[in-house]
């Protein structure tokens, strides 16, 4: 018998939507989840203590403290459920949707829309909690300082939560470069590459100067203090010096180089260079979030950046001039060092 007339039977290869099916279930948790959290806190308080509020309830408070407006109980459910149905819609479609491209946009926009239904259902519930068992909307007490906290943290971190739970997007391909030479043991090597904005640096400059000239010989001098912290903020992300050694990556900011963004070697997958488009990122500055979005970018300019994958799936790029060095240099510490360890 002919040895090759008989194969062995390889089985059921893979399940290509297996893949699509584990995405699934973290976009329904994307959507379950937050879905539950502000109907408990939306809604049900409205439901459960309706006998108990008064109606119209007290909706907005002055500057001194005291309600100055209301607004009846049905109106207020109905707002909060319309707004959990337009968050529930539209996390739904970003998280179960299979023709997601951009892994900037669609993590911001989850993240927004859940802050913003989050603020209205926490504001929602804590009319509730300053109505409760009163006779008129009038008698209601001011706002407590711990219940202003609550109706902005809360929402950031259930936005927090529901952005950073998204299923993650599949790496587009990307051709592999010529194999660089791994670093010799004990050899150590730095590249240092810099990119600065003029069109940011000057205007920066500018307000730091006539900040510092107001507060000297200008009438309010308080208008001073305003232009000198915007200078200084602006002048941060004018422009940025890079490096790569044996540590990794590290981005300092502005003139002072200070603040600064570290990446370490263990971290970081592989190096390439792309061409960076404003927006395909989100624009210009800092944009997007390793933890939150496993996606970010300093864009100073369109054109060549450094390009990072990390380990974890994540990605982070930076405009500099000239990058193609280091990028070679990572990939040749990286070649070194040999796979992280667990």
């Amino acid at each position: 018998m002919n040895p090759d007339a008989v194969k062995p039977d390889p089985g059921p290869g893979p399940d290509p939507a297996a893949g699509w099916h584990l995405s699934a279930g973290r976009g329904l948790a994307v959507v379950l989840f937050p879905a539950l959290a502000l109907v408990a806190v939306g809604p049900l308080p409205l439901l459960v203590w309706a006998d108990r509020l008064p109606d119209p309830l007290a909706s907005h408070w002055s500057g001194s403290g005291g309600p100055d407006g209301s607004m009846s109980v049905r109106a207020l459910l109905i707002m909060t459920v319309a707004v959990i149905a337009v968050a529930v819609a539209s996390t739904g479609w970003v998280a179960l949707s299979r023709r997601r491209r951009d892994p900037f946009v669609y993590p911001f926009v989850v993240f927004l829309v859940l802050v913003v239904a989050g603020i209205i259902c926490a504001a929602a519930a804590s009319m509730v909690a300053v109505n409760l068992d009163n006779a008129s909307w009038h008698d209601a007490g001011p706002l407590p300082g711990w219940h202003l906290l609550l109706v902005v943290a809360g929402p950031l971190a259930l936005a927090a939560a529901g952005a950073r739970a998204l299923p993650p997007m599949p790496p587009d391909p990307h051709p592999a470069g010529p194999a660089s030479r791994p670093l010799a043991p004990g050899e150590r090597a730095v590249w240092v590459g810099s990119l600065t904005n003029r069109w940011l640096l000057v205007p920066s400059a500018g307000l730091c100067v006539l900040g510092l000239v107001w507060l000297v010989v200008g009438p309010g001098r308080w208008i001073g203090l305003t232009f000198l912290p915007v200078g200084l903020a602006t002048s941060v992300l004018a422009t940025v010096r890079v490096t790569v050694d044996h540590r990794g990556l590290q981005v300092a900011y502005g003139p002072l180089h200070w603040p600064r963004t570290r990446i370490g070697a263990d971290q970081i997958e592989s190096a390439d260079v792309i061409d960076v488009h404003p927006t395909q990122w989100g624009g210009w500055g800092y944009r997007g979030s390793i933890r939150l979005m496993k996606r970010a970018a300093v864009v100073l300019r369109r054109g060549p950046g450094l390009h990072l994958r990390l380990r974890d799936g994540s990605e982070f790029a930076v405009t500099v001039d000239h990058p193609e060095p280091g990028a070679d240099l990572l990939n040749r510490i990286l070649a070194a060092t040999g796979p992280a360890r667990p």
